[in-house]
């Protein structure tokens, strides 16, 4: 089982994402909804425990489910 919030970002594209603030869920700041995915392509949405992390779209987490069944 997957559970995943969804937010679509400024250009349309559905993006797994727990938040909408980016302030409070990346190094980027505003709201992620008037942002484009090229836009937050270039934040880390990691932690203190992980760096770099990109945030996905939902294709790639339906591409990632398929490849791990």
């Amino acid at each position: 089982m997957v559970d995943a919030d969804i937010q679509f970002t400024k250009d349309k594209i559905p993006v797994i994402c727990h938040g909408k603030i980016l302030d409070n869920i990346s190094n980027g700041k505003g709201d992620l909804t008037l942002k484009t995915l090229n836009e937050l392509r270039n934040f880390d949405f990691g932690n203190k425990y992980f760096k770099n992390v990109k945030i996905m779209t939902f294709e790639e987490l339906l591409k990632l489910c398929k490849k791990h069944n």
